[in-house]
């Protein structure tokens, strides 16, 4: 009879602690499981503000990935050989912490000529999302603008010599207005911009010889 009790007693023991790591083993998982939750709502998140702050843009001066004539050198607005009627830029999607915008218009197939990108335009502080054509002229009292390679303040367009070019055309959203002047450089930009730039975006366009 003894034996029997000892027996009934160490199997109560055994039942006892099997259900207790049972439970310890059911709450450690729970507890691992919330944390993953937590992961996926931070990611979520996180595409849904790079999401936001993509931007869009698209210019009607440039159709099947050619720039139009009137904004280079085979248009009618010259100005000392210098095509003069800036493009028009439509921008979309941008960051609602956007505060203006940037451009800058270059031509990497200049540098076998000239040994650097020649610059086309410059332009900042330009707080509207439609920048029409002709901005460079119709809205210079209202954004600042660069020095472009030909030595003048503003836009000046394609002038290809000796081949079909492609023109690269960024478009930087800021969270501030930059502190630049009339004239500024490209690598005065650069400076000034680095850290309040929210996204970028470049096309591309072609303008034939």
């Amino acid at each position: 009879m003894i034996v029997v009790k000892k027996t009934s007693i160490l199997m109560c023991l055994i039942l006892v602690l099997v259900v207790c790591l049972c439970s310890c083993s059911s709450k450690k998982d729970e507890k691992d499981s919330q944390p993953s939750t937590t992961k996926t709502e931070k990611t979520v998140s996180s595409t849904q503000e790079v999401k936001e702050q993509k931007l869009e843009v698209t210019s009607g001066a440039i159709m099947n990935g050619k720039i139009a004539d009137e904004y280079g050198k085979k248009g009618t607005q010259i100005t000392n050989k210098v095509p003069t009627r800036s493009i028009p830029i439509s921008i979309a999607s941008k960051s609602k912490a956007t505060v203006c915008y940037a451009i800058t218009i270059t031509d990497p197939d200049s540098k076998p000529l000239c040994g650097y990108e020649w610059i086309h335009w410059l332009a900042c502080n330009i707080k509207t999302d439609n920048i029409s054509a002709n901005a460079s002229i119709d809205m210079k009292d209202l954004i600042i603008q660069g020095k472009n390679s030909f030595g003048t303040i503003g836009y000046g367009g394609p002038t290809p010599p000796d081949k079909t070019h492609t023109y690269a055309i960024t478009v930087y959203a800021l969270d501030a207005e930059l502190e630049l002047s009339n004239g500024y450089s490209l690598d005065s930009f650069q400076k000034a911009a680095q850290d309040h730039i929210l996204d970028t975006i470049v096309i591309y366009g072609s303008y034939d010889k």
